[in-house]
């Protein structure tokens, strides 16, 4: 009999010890949120910051055709025995998953080869000119095309858009002015540009140390180019890697190209601003 007793009285005390604790559950979740909240937050600011992406200047290649045939072009162009264009429907994902994983951008190139040879160049400039977390975009081209009216008219409708036009009047078929004046009477905001020439030709790896390669890279411009889907800091490491005359090397370069899935796309952010912030140096600056 004593031990029915204390079998029923141990069953009822748990019994009611489970429904005080069920009672107040939901209490002791909140008091454990609210010790840790402020972790949480902190946390949350610091992975958020680590994972910031900001550029000062940022390119996207459309295409690597060309309207001319600049023997020592910067851009390397003069190497592809047959330019190519991206595809329009990969061109303008690509620039929309750059965007997602980007949180400013101070000005925003599109280049080529010649951009308006690409026929989505005005979709590219609409979502770029559409981001508010773009400040400026330009399109750079030759000044030898002048493009279709309904492009034009979409182009005047861009806020935040500039055209420069390259001033290559010393070529004998390029229009600069003419190209200039037809952009002027569509209300594009328009510029003729006076480049600096540099020319440009690959050489044989000089075979620098790690210290001077760093050196290079300190002192580089970094244009910060999209092309392919991945990031390059600049045309020497996109193009140079294309044609063959830079190593192809993993560290080089960082892919922007998203799933959909919010996992892929953390991982991206977090290697995107990783790649901008901790690259000390690349192969390419051995070219230079």
């Amino acid at each position: 009999m004593f031990k029915e007793y204390i079998r029923d009285f141990s069953f009822h005390r748990l019994r009611g010890e489970l429904e005080e604790f069920t009672k107040n559950f939901s209490l002791c979740v909140w008091s454990v949120k609210l010790v840790f909240f402020p972790y949480i937050f902190l946390r949350h600011l610091f992975l958020l910051r680590r994972a910031r992406v900001e550029f000062d200047h940022l390119e996207t290649v459309l295409t690597t055709k060309c309207s001319l045939n600049c023997r020592n072009c910067a851009n390397l162009m003069q190497y592809y025995k047959e330019g190519f264009s991206f595809p329009p429907e990969e061109v303008i994902k690509d620039v929309k998953d750059l965007l997602a994983l980007t949180d400013h951008v101070n000005e925003f190139g599109i280049i080529g080869g010649e951009p308006f040879l690409h026929p989505s160049v005005a979709d590219v400039a609409e979502i770029l000119c559409g981001s508010k977390k773009i400040k400026s975009v330009i399109i750079v081209t030759n000044g030898t095309i002048i493009p279709e009216r309904k492009i034009m008219e979409r182009l005047a409708k861009c806020r935040n858009l500039e055209v420069q036009i390259s001033n290559y009047n010393h070529i004998a078929h390029v229009r600069t002015n003419e190209v200039y004046q037809a952009f002027l009477n569509a209300g594009v905001n328009v510029k003729i540009i006076t480049y600096a020439w540099r020319a440009y030709h690959f050489s044989p790896p000089k075979g620098k140390s790690v210290q001077e390669l760093e050196a290079t890279f300190r002192k580089c411009l970094k244009c910060n180019e999209l092309f392919d889907g991945a990031i390059h800091f600049c045309p020497t490491s996109s193009n140079g890697m294309k044609c063959g005359f830079v190593p192809h090397r993993a560290e080089d370069y960082c892919s922007i190209r998203l799933d959909g899935t919010k996992k892929q796309y953390w991982e991206r952010k977090y290697a995107l601003a990783s790649f901008l912030k901790n690259t000390t140096w690349i192969c390419a600056c051995d070219q230079c």
